[in-house]
């Protein structure tokens, strides 16, 4: 099966200064387009629509369209927003294919008149003397960008300006944050995010104060790059990185991380299975981390769940609603063959045929609802597997259901994944006015509704405390407890 890695969330574009008659008549075809083609072609249609809520879906779109007669296209993406929000699918978006950063609230965002280098502030705290823990160079995990952290004068809170970003719309010396100790001890936040509307929360320091954790957003996280930490640290424990790896965490234990299961990472993830086949087929314990793992395509981690086997795994079936403009994208979807594994490529191909059959209708790959896998043998070790398994997502949660029948394996987490599985597939439609992509499932999950994931995800067996700082440390002790 395949499943697009989910968009989180709608584009906001802003709002705009003035608004044209010939602007209205835009987002008048935009929405007319969107809300028919939901209504036609999102496979989550006729689930999510009831006699419950029918009249709250005809009171939002009536709304939706009255809005879309006068607003222009900087102001129609929030009303739109709260539109598919009342289906609470979160593979179900909205992507702008203009910049997000609204030019009207960039004076919202101050800019100092001589940015920060890393080598002036270097100079300048060596110089004057550090007053607070949290002065010094820090990047913003994940990003790419760099700020400097700095106390202002006279005024006792601290100031992070970029020094360097890769991000559209930032420039060195811009305002990232502002951070404020208060008398109990906690440190409140101000932070721009990419669409610069403010946002206020607070951070907590990890890992000796080199991590600086922000309540909102949420999962923003700061690494010390200067004064660098007097003992190294391993970020990765506690900020899921977005590489590929397997590490040694001791002579017992192995810690393999796999960020997203994209087609375009198969050979990697393939690769980095087989060089070190070695290493896990002698290591009796081994933790799986796919924390934030954002989907892609389940063959991918096929040869992860070989790892896992111990019996049959059973797998409830999906099946797509075909209707001719979800048989056309899946047409589209074939043409990129970069993105299709050989096997996904002739199973979308008997897919669409069975579709042309039945235009109307649901249908499934087979006669079955469900499907059983068997490998040809059960590995001897690895013995236990601990799967971290927070914030996944997609074909990540399609990983948890099937590696959670092993009796090999234990799920952990502080919360769990994500719940964006049951309407999934997702394919890419343009509105008419060019300026917006529309992403939808074009399948339902056979489970509903007697066993749905969305939105509440799967949970995990053994919950890791908010108290734990580091959840690599705490899955490795478990497993090293237990006794064969």
């Amino acid at each position: 099966m395949i499943r697009h890695p989910a968009s989180f969330g709608v584009v906001f574009l802003g709002i705009a200064v003035t608004m044209s008659a010939q602007a209205g008549e835009v987002e008048t075809k935009d929405v007319s387009f969107l809300i028919e083609y939901v209504e036609r072609n999102y496979a989550g249609f006729s689930t999510k629509l009831n006699e419950r809520n029918r009249e709250e879906y005809t009171r939002l779109t009536g709304r939706l369209r009255e809005q879309a007669s006068i607003f222009g296209d900087a102001e129609i993406a929030s009303p739109i927003r709260d539109w598919l929000d009342f289906f609470r699918d979160r593979h179900l978006t909205l992507e702008s294919t203009a910049n997000p950063v609204d030019p009207l609230k960039s004076a919202a965002v101050e800019r100092l008149p001589a940015p920060w280098t890393a080598e002036s502030l270097r100079a300048h705290l060596e110089k004057s003397g550090s007053q607070d823990s949290l002065e010094g160079i820090w990047s913003i995990s994940g990003s790419g960008a760099r700020v400097a952290i700095l106390r202002r004068p006279l005024v006792g809170d601290l100031e992070g300006s970029m020094i360097d970003t890769q991000a559209t719309g930032w420039e060195p010396g811009d305002v990232k944050l502002r951070l404020r100790r208060s008398g109990s001890g906690i440190i409140q936040v101000r932070y721009w995010p990419a669409d610069r509307r403010v946002v206020e929360g607070t951070a907590i320091q990890q890992c000796d104060g080199n991590l600086l954790s922000l309540s909102a957003p949420p999962n923003v996280r700061l690494v010390r790059e200067w004064p660098k930490p007097d003992a190294p640290f391993d970020v990765d424990r506690v900020v899921p990185s977005r590489e590929f790896f397997v590490r040694r965490v001791s002579p017992t234990t192995l810690w393999v991380r796999f960020p997203d299961f994209l087609y375009k990472n198969a050979a990697a993830v393939a690769d980095l299975l087989e060089s070190h086949r070695g290493m896990i087929e002698s290591t009796p314990n081994l933790i799986i981390d796919i924390r934030n793992n954002g989907g892609g395509d389940d063959n991918v981690y096929r040869g992860l769940l070989a790892l896992t086997y111990t019996r049959p795994i059973y797998k409830i079936g999906v099946e797509y609603l075909a209707t001719e403009q979800n048989i056309q994208a899946w047409e589209r979807w074939l043409e990129i063959r970069d993105r299709l594994s050989p096997e996904s490529k002739r199973s979308v191909e008997k897919l669409v045929a069975k579709m042309r059959s039945n235009v109307g209708a649901f249908v499934g790959w087979g006669e079955r609802p469900f499907s059983i896998e068997r490998f040809d043998s059960v590995m001897a070790t690895p013995r236990r597997i601990g799967i971290l398994i927070d914030h996944a997502k997609s074909s990540g949660e399609q990983f948890v259901l099937e590696a959670r029948q092993s009796r090999k394996t234990t799920l952990f987490g502080r919360g769990g994944t994500d719940g964006v599985l049951d309407f999934a597939n997702v394919r890419t439609v343009p509105l008419p006015s060019g300026k917006f992509l529309l992403h939808y499932p074009t399948s339902r999950s056979m489970r509903l509704p007697d066993e749905p994931v969305d939105p509440a995800g799967i949970g995990p067996d053994i919950r890791i405390p908010e108290s734990e700082e580091d959840d690599i440390s705490f899955v490795q002790r478990w497993l090293e407890r237990q006794v064969d």
